[in-house]
């Protein structure tokens, strides 16, 4: 029966408890902001406020509490808001720098191709073409079509080996020995 009853009722319970929690660390900073106050004003002032009705110290620090938390809450939100912000931003930020990367890529690799065919062109028709195609001139680059380039030669020395002959025994696919003492 009293597992049911903390079942039931176990967020009110959690709720009375953040409460008084709550309240100890609130009294705590009220306290400290009243001695803080207390101890900036000037004696007769303390012993004025101590003459009026009510506590007026108390209500102060509690004021002043009351307005750090109020700061403290705005910067939080503050913050929050921000982040939130740039998370509903991002995709957009993200898009517009794949964008620029890709704007990026596209220069570099012209200017890379330029410089490739510039070179090509300075060994096959002269500086004077390379230079003009490297500039972006007259003689436009894409309109010339490339001298066609050889197939590659396979890499290596060619050097014929004679054929090893087999050993002459009934299994005719053994190799020779290569040592007397095999």
């Amino acid at each position: 029966m009293i597992a049911f009853f903390i079942r039931r009722f176990r967020w009110m319970l959690i709720g009375a408890a953040g409460r008084q929690l709550a309240k100890r660390l609130t009294a705590r900073q009220i306290a400290e902001a009243t001695n803080e106050l207390a101890d900036r004003l000037p004696d007769r002032a303390v012993s004025i406020a101590d003459a009026l009705p009510g506590d007026l110290l108390r209500t102060a620090g509690t004021a002043q509490v009351a307005t750090r938390t109020a700061l403290k809450s705005a910067q939080k939100s503050r913050s929050a808001l921000q982040i939130s912000r740039e998370a509903v931003n991002s995709p957009e930020r993200a898009r517009q720098r794949l964008s620029e990367m890709g704007e990026e890529w596209r220069t570099t690799v012209a200017e890379d191709d330029r410089t490739l065919r510039a070179r090509l062109i300075a060994i096959t028709r002269g500086r004077d073409a390379a230079t003009d195609v490297l500039l972006g001139g007259r003689t436009s680059w894409e309109d010339q079509p490339l001298p066609k380039v050889p197939d590659s030669v396979p890499p290596g020395r060619h050097s014929p080996r004679p054929r090893r002959s087999l050993v002459r025994r009934v299994q005719r696919s053994y190799l020779q020995r290569k040592h007397s003492w095999q």
